[in-house]
């Protein structure tokens, strides 16, 4: 669903991703881990169009990104970015409504297959309720939601979360994982998601890219990749990796160094 094929970015003469190849399937989650710095977001920005690579391709539904204008590549690639505090003047209903404008043009009025589908992205991100409310007048948490429906509405076969867990509480961070998650595999999108915390990518990726100064270090499932070898070596930082004894999947301990 989405191939990124050996892409390289510059900014100027100083190249800030080398060589990165990764394929995210359909229904599943691939998660950006690395320290700052690493090219995450950056990366993040070139598969939505908003770098252009200096080498490689990135594929859609077999369609070469670079191919695509704008309002053709926002029909394959949403992108839900942090939510750095939403000010304005629009309702949420308002606002998940934007996600539509590709589909209805900026002067268009919404038909009734886009109300229904803004009806159906708050129905399953839970915020009907708030439909009404400005915006500006939410929680973090509730406006992340809000991005979030905004991106589902839009309709697209990939989706891209830029550290959407930012700024969230324990409890909100992983009530909106296990709700990305549901919605990979309900929907069949492909999601790549740049996120820091390592024991949430190790509960809700299916597989985990790890970036090192705008290389790809190592790519597998989070038992292959988060092991304190490739953690101390891509970090400089010593950790404990245990394993859940119910589940099995690893869980991530820095070394108190006493």
């Amino acid at each position: 669903m989405l191939d990124i094929q050996n892409i390289h970015v510059s900014y100027g003469s100083r190249e800030v991703l080398k060589d990165i190849s990764i394929r995210v399937s359909k229904g599943k989650i691939v998660a950006l881990v690395g320290p700052n710095g690493a090219g995450k977001t950056t990366l993040i920005k070139a598969v939505s169009g908003l770098v252009r690579p200096t080498a490689g391709m990135i594929m859609v539904s077999e369609e070469n990104i670079a191919d695509l204008n704008e309002p053709n590549r926002a029909k394959q690639i949403s992108v839900v970015p942090q939510a750095h505090q939403l000010g304005g003047a629009f309702t949420v209903a308002h606002t998940v409504m934007l996600g539509r404008t590709v589909h209805m043009g900026w002067l268009g009025a919404p038909s009734e297959k886009d109300r229904q589908r803004v009806q159906w992205a708050m129905s399953e991100i839970c915020i009907e309720h708030l439909a009404d409310r400005r915006v500006a007048e939410l929680s973090g948490g509730e406006q992340q939601l809000v991005l979030l429906a905004r991106a589902l509405a839009q309709e697209t076969p990939v989706l891209l979360l830029d550290e959407p867990t930012n700024h969230l509480d324990m409890k909100h961070k992983t009530d909106l994982l296990q709700l990305v998650k549901q919605l990979a595999k309900q929907e069949g999108l492909a999601m790549l998601m740049a996120i820091h915390d390592l024991n949430l990518v190790s509960l809700f990726a299916d597989q985990v890219a790890l970036l090192v100064d705008g290389e790809l270090l190592h790519l597998g499932k989070p038992k292959e990749v988060l092991t304190p070898k490739l953690i101390g070596e891509a970090y400089q930082t010593n950790v404990d990796v245990f394993h859940h004894p119910d589940k099995g999947y690893p869980v991530i301990m820095p070394q108190s160094g006493e």
